[in-house]
């Protein structure tokens, strides 16, 4: 199952521990599904894609909301 990032209503320190456990998990298991440059590429864009990629929904869910 593709990784959604998750709308955080706690910000304590064990929360934001757990969630980004689980964020690195979820890249990791989806980098090791890789197996063509058009995935590489897929892959790349799902995740740092400037305007709806993984890393700016954390940061717009998650860093600039704590």
């Amino acid at each position: 199952m593709a990784y959604t990032v998750p709308k955080l209503t706690d910000y304590s320190p064990e929360a934001l521990e757990k969630a980004s456990r689980e964020l690195i998990s979820a890249l990791n298991a989806e980098s090791k599904s890789v197996k063509s440059e058009a995935e590489w590429k897929t892959f790349r864009d799902r995740w740092i894609a400037r305007k709806n990629g993984i890393l700016s929904t954390v940061n717009d869910l998650w860093l600039k909301k704590s």
